[in-house]
């Protein structure tokens, strides 16, 4: 706890030293910070469900990461469950955490060289309209760009 902040730290699975994600709440909001994912369960989705922010990876575009210049073994580390999410499986996750409460979803750590902008929101925004569950028209769907200040938002 800091002051009115009770932040929860917890594991997720990634090729580094005891990594963490972090959920953030005061009263009945809740922000959840959420990168170096690689892979997702129930055990991540139970943490993050219920955000009203919610900044998560959408690391890179699989087909311009598989005909990029990385060497093969660091295209199969960023592919594994040790990796990151792609924009794909960052849209899959993140229509499993829709709800009433999500206002704001913040696109992160987007490879320079493996991704662009306009591809992760354009790729994360067809997997949420491909789902059902709420009106993408209250969202704001927000791509955090690598060189800028990534606008404030207010919940």
């Amino acid at each position: 706890m800091i002051k009115d902040l009770v932040i929860h730290p917890f594991s997720i699975s990634h090729d580094a030293v005891h990594p963490l994600c972090y959920t953030v709440r005061k009263d009945n909001k809740k922000i959840s910070i959420a990168t170096d994912l690689g892979c997702y369960d129930s055990y991540i989705t139970e943490k993050l469900k219920d955000s009203n922010v919610l900044f998560i990876e959408a690391n890179h575009d699989v087909e311009m990461l598989q005909k990029g210049d990385y060497p093969y073994y660091l295209k199969k580390r960023i592919l594994s469950d040790k990796g990151h999410l792609s924009n794909i499986a960052s849209g899959k996750l993140i229509s499993e955490l829709l709800n009433g409460n999500l206002q704001y979803i913040i696109l992160g750590h987007l490879s320079r060289e493996n991704n662009h902008p306009d591809t992760a929101h354009k790729s994360v925004r067809a997997e949420l309209a491909a789902s059902d569950k709420i009106c993408l028209h209250d969202i704001q769907l927000i791509v955090s760009e690598r060189e800028e200040i990534t606008g404030m938002v207010t919940i």
